[in-house]
């Protein structure tokens, strides 16, 4: 959805694109899937990036920038 839109409907689809990946990046990393886990959290913190940049009023309450922060400090730790 978030390649076939532009402005803020993008957004919008890349939140709940990047929230899926992130989500799925954790459940890869307690499988003991690093490599593939930090593929999808890098995915994730790109689109967090580009959401919260591009519109950020779609983040009244943070929590789009505190899964941004989650994910920052996870990759920072896989090294």
């Amino acid at each position: 959805m978030a390649e076939s839109t532009t402005g803020t409907d993008r957004s919008a689809a890349l939140s709940v694109y990047a929230t899926a990946a992130h989500e799925m990046g954790l459940g890869l990393l307690a499988e003991g899937k690093i490599a593939k886990g930090a593929e999808h959290l890098t995915s994730a913190q790109k689109a967090f990036d580009e959401v919260l940049r591009n519109d950020p009023q779609l983040d009244p309450l943070g929590s789009l920038t505190g899964r941004k922060a989650s994910i920052e400090a996870r990759l920072k730790n896989l090294g």
